[in-house]
């Protein structure tokens, strides 16, 4: 349960990540 938890913490993380370069660059 933690282990998948943490996966899609991660790939929200850089989904948001992903974006705020976006929207910067």
């Amino acid at each position: 349960m933690l282990v998948v938890i943490i996966g899609i913490r991660k790939s929200l993380d850089l989904m948001f990540t992903q974006r705020e370069l976006k929207i910067l660059w």
